[in-house]
């Protein structure tokens, strides 16, 4: 399961980027050696999978091995920021005050908090809240997380967010009503 989710998530991210930067010719989108991934397709590729993997079970079964994987993907994507951070990659704007982190705001460490903070809280709740909820709270927590910490991101913006905060803010957008919707529905 969670090797189909990696491999199809590794694809999903590759297709994302290329369609969110054009940057690299469609001829390259397999060279995944040659960089370029767009998280948040991945992630969503990744979770379909899964989701589609664990069909053969009940409604409420699936929804609860979804939030233990949301619980445990959070955390592991902490762990991966730590990768990025002593890669250089997906940097923060240049600041005189982070001179002991190569001159730049580490909002990959950041990052890494506060994933690990949400797989924290996940976990405290998978046994108190109704199936499928847990997912809901990490994905709107880590979505929010991230406008947040883009903030800091270095690289160019549109109408003053980066990529990566609309993408976010268009997700809140759109999730925040559906959560509410469903949560609506369980009572």
């Amino acid at each position: 399961m969670v090797l189909w989710g990696f491999l199809v998530g590794l694809i999903g991210a590759r297709l994302g980027f290329w369609l969110a930067y054009g940057t690299i010719p469609l001829s390259a989108v397999p060279k995944i050696w040659e960089g370029g991934l767009l998280s948040y397709t991945g992630i969503l590729a990744g979770a379909l999978t899964l989701w589609w993997y664990l069909g053969k079970y009940d409604r409420e079964n699936r929804l609860r091995w979804l939030d233990l994987c949301f619980v445990v993907g959070v955390f592991a994507w902490g762990v991966g920021r730590i990768g990025n951070y002593y890669a250089a990659d997906s940097v923060g704007v240049l600041s005189s005050v982070w001179h002991l982190t190569y001159g730049r705001v580490p909002i990959q460490l950041f990052e890494m908090v506060v994933c690990w903070l949400i797989a924290w809280l996940g976990l405290r709740l998978l046994d108190r809240l109704p199936a499928g909820r847990t997912a809901w709270f990490v994905i709107l927590c880590y979505l929010a997380a991230r406008f947040s910490i883009d903030g800091w991101r270095d690289e160019t913006s549109m109408a003053g967010l980066h990529m990566s905060q609309w993408f976010c803010l268009v997700s809140l957008v759109i999730l925040i009503p559906l959560y509410i919707r469903h949560a609506r529905s369980k009572n």
